[in-house]
């Protein structure tokens, strides 16, 4: 990999992202994209094995509440009808 075969994985910094629920997207990374503890901690690993690294520098939440009409009435209907992850949960999975 460009990591290893650079040698020097403690001089970058290196990041990566989980992603909350997205209608209509590609699900071949990660099947199951509720952000709570189990689904985190799977996407955490993917990307470890992807990146080819045993840890990450910073690793971000994208779109935790995904289920929102933050950009004005384009089209959006909110339904309550999901299972839910409070982001009080998907911090607190972060933590360990």
């Amino acid at each position: 990999s460009w990591i290893k075969a650079r040698g020097n994985r403690e001089k970058i910094v290196l990041a990566s992202k989980v992603s909350g629920p997205v209608r209509g997207t590609d699900s071949s990374i990660r099947p199951q994209q509720a952000l709570d503890r189990k689904n985190i901690r799977a996407a955490l690993d993917a990307s470890l094995k992807r990146l080819n690294t045993d840890y990450l520098d910073l690793y971000q939440l994208h779109w935790p509440q995904r289920a929102t009409n933050c950009f004005g009435k384009l089209n959006y209907q909110y339904t309550d009808d999901k299972a839910t992850v409070t982001l009080l949960e998907t911090l607190e999975a972060l933590t360990e």
